[in-house]
């Protein structure tokens, strides 16, 4: 299995088994990464999304990439952070919530 994290993320390297395969990409190699071409609101929006996620503490920011975006279960997630399932459950939820009460905010705002 391999998976990529943006520069910034190499920290969660240390959380990961020595048999995954991780590439850590350089913020020149995340801006040459083919994104979809965007209306300017799904642009804002999404700028809104990344800057929540990246606004969570890092065990939150990662059980919820791995479970969320990535589609890995929790037991899955649980061993790559080396948590508990009941833990990474917990942190998912914490991190959920946190998301959706800062982009509840931000959409307020705006």
């Amino acid at each position: 299995m391999q998976i990529q994290l943006p520069y910034g993320h190499a920290t969660l390297t240390a959380l990961l088994p020595d048999d995954l395969k991780v590439d850590i990409l350089e913020p020149a190699e995340m801006a040459s990464i083919e994104q979809p071409v965007s209306s300017p609101a799904t642009i804002e929006t999404r700028a809104l999304i990344e800057s929540a996620m990246g606004s969570l503490e890092e065990p939150q920011r990662m059980a919820l990439i791995l479970c969320d975006v990535e589609q890995w279960d929790h037991a899955e997630a649980a061993e790559i952070m080396g948590r508990s399932v009941a833990a990474t459950k917990s942190l998912l939820y914490r991190a959920r919530r946190a998301l959706r009460d800062r982009l509840a905010e931000a959409w307020d705002e705006a």
